[in-house]
């Protein structure tokens, strides 16, 4: 077993510069994620939502073998190198635009070997490096790095997708991956270990199926994953074009740059719990506000949605974030069982959710999404429960 220490500021500092180049790459694609699948492998929107749930069912199915594997023969610092470097080849497979069925195959695998050996460490790591006295302030510096890049890479990318030149972005995203996977090695060991099946089991069914854990993670499942796939679809049938997507993203990116950090020192200060009894109400009306964007999809209007949701999400996304490393402290014996679970938790309900979406849009169109946001809004009070 590998010694534990992610204690001093150098290994944080360590730390958050693997998973800024990391985010980084992530940031530069951001809300465009969507239509760079569909570009590269001509899937509609119903087929890209039913692709997203397919592979969530699958991710759950596979992660726990696969970390249990990593962790015990590589440590989790190569797991999340691996995670790390699927992530770099999904991209690659994105640029290179073959549309065979292996490379098909092959994009779908590097997804899924992303997903289920980069987000578990990636989390693990920053729950053992911070304590509930510096946490948020963390997340709000991590969310501060994934929105800097918003400054200016929407409006490159909308005018690069628009133009049909958007293998140039993809080639920066992947540059950054490997520069993070390079540094991973900076990165103290640690004494991460995942348990038997048995010990798994007992404690996922013990903690995310109780009457108050529940609502929320199920809540946890709806949300994450629309602002990442439903929210892109729908933005674009509203304003019409990649380049005002891009306009506008950029320009309340400034403002989300300040509340993150805001928030984050915020929940320190007080406690996440306290911050996220207010948090919840605010992604509440956030996300039901953008359900009207159709109705009153004048750019003023949009404008002045998206600037308030540039405060209401990390006013939740870092109260939320925070409160749940919280859980798995004070509800679990093990810290990476605990975010494996909820994985798992995630992938299953991501299926149940993304599902009826895409069934929702292929009988309808993709402007109906807005009873998704609905929902989701509705789902955030489960929060304050937690």
């Amino acid at each position: 077993m590998e010694e534990f220490a992610i204690t001093s500021k150098k290994d944080q500092r360590a730390l958050l510069t693997v998973q800024s180049f990391a985010l980084l790459g992530q940031g530069l694609i951001g809300v465009f994620f969507p239509f760079f699948v569909q570009r590269s492998y001509g899937l509609n929107d119903w087929q890209l939502i039913i692709w997203f749930a397919c592979l969530q069912l699958a991710m759950a199915f596979i992660i726990f073998p696969l970390n249990y594997v990593g962790v015990k023969w590589f440590g989790i610092r190569r797991v999340v190198q691996l995670g790390i470097f699927f992530q770099a080849l999904f991209y690659a497979l994105l640029g290179l635009g073959i549309t065979t069925l292996w490379s098909f195959i092959l994009l779908n695998i590097s997804f899924l070997l992303f997903i289920s050996l980069f987000w578990p460490g990636f989390n693990y790591l920053s729950s053992i490096a911070t304590t509930n006295g510096d946490r948020g302030n963390y997340f709000g510096s991590l969310q501060v790095v994934m929105v800097s890049v918003s400054l200016v890479a929407p409006v490159l990318t909308g005018f690069l997708l628009e133009w049909q030149q958007e293998r140039w972005v993809l080639l920066l995203s992947i540059i950054s991956f490997l520069i993070a996977l390079s540094l991973v090695r900076m990165i103290p060991k640690t004494g991460a270990e995942v348990s038997s099946l048995k010990l798994f089991k007992a404690q996922f069914f013990r903690i995310f199926f109780t009457k108050r854990n529940f609502p929320a993670f199920l809540a946890d499942s709806i949300i994450t994953n629309t602002m990442w796939v439903l929210w892109p679809l729908y933005f674009k049938a509203v304003v019409g074009s990649f380049s005002v997507m891009g306009i506008i993203t950029a320009a309340t990116a400034l403002l989300e740059m300040f509340t993150a950090k805001f928030f984050g020192r915020l929940a320190d200060k007080k406690s996440a719990r306290w911050l996220l009894q207010s948090g919840a109400w605010a992604r509440c009306i956030d996300l039901m506000l953008r359900a009207v964007y159709f109705k009153f999809n004048h750019l003023y209007v949009v404008l002045g949605i998206q600037s308030l949701g540039a405060v209401f999400g990390p006013w939740f996304n870092i109260s939320a974030g925070t409160r749940i490393f919280e859980v798995g402290e004070e509800q679990s014996e093990n810290m990476l069982d605990f975010l494996l679970g909820r994985e798992v938790f995630l992938g299953f309900f991501r299926f149940i959710w993304f599902l009826p979406m895409g069934i929702l849009v292929y009988y309808t169109d993709v402007i109906y999404l807005a009873i998704a946001f609905v929902i989701a809004g509705l789902t955030a009070l489960a929060f304050r429960r937690l």
